[in-house]
């Protein structure tokens, strides 16, 4: 059934982000033994740069920002199965790669259980994205479309909402030069509007 391909969608991202997780903590700890050791050598070795080898999951990602966008069913289904915090993880996880970061800013923003995507993480997430991929239209235009979604709880909950609303609105400047999509040019729009109502 369509649900079983969305579960297991998300049960190999979580496979490949545990893995991933794990790969950077291993490699974390063997950059610290070598500071330690004031070892040069080590530290300037490749093995020793955090980045782990593995290849984004950019299918998985993909498929489900293409099942958000379809219809309520994939939406309830993909947050029933704890899709959100899964794609938060990935972002965290691959945060180099800008077609998996807007896979996963497309997909955010159109799921309907903002809360879960604002408890996960998913602000934060979203603002690392932007602020990576800062000329990748399609990423810039999915990431201000889900923070559109997010700003009530932004405004309403973040306990660094000041902080969080400041940088937001240097991210937001930063794209008004940049030919967004027609949602995401609607959602930068929405943001300094409902920024202004905040201010006002």
């Amino acid at each position: 059934s369509n649900g079983a391909a969305v579960k297991s969608a998300i049960d190999e991202l979580q496979k490949i982000v545990e893995e991933a997780t794990a790969m950077a903590t291993a490699l974390q700890g063997r950059k610290d033994v070598a500071e330690e050791a004031k070892d040069d050598d080590a530290k300037n070795d490749n093995v020793f740069q955090l980045h782990h080898s593995l290849a984004p999951p950019l299918q998985q990602c993909s498929l489900l920002a293409q099942w958000a966008r379809v219809d309520v069913y994939y939406k309830v289904v993909i947050t029933k199965y704890h899709g959100i915090p899964v794609i938060v993880r990935t972002m965290k996880a691959f945060p180099d790669n800008a077609e998996l970061q807007e896979s996963c800013c497309s997909a955010l923003a159109n799921l309907t259980s903002k809360v879960v995507v604002f408890q996960e993480g998913g602000v934060p997430a979203i603002l690392e994205a932007m602020k990576a991929h800062s000329r990748c239209i399609r990423l810039q235009s999915s990431a201000l479309e889900a923070l559109s979604g997010l700003m009530p709880l932004i405004q309403n909950l973040d306990e660094n909402s000041e902080q969080t609303l400041k940088e937001i609105s240097t991210l937001v400047e930063q794209t008004k030069d940049m030919y967004l999509t027609e949602n995401g040019r609607k959602a930068a729009e929405n943001i300094l509007e409902l920024m202004g109502d905040q201010n006002a």
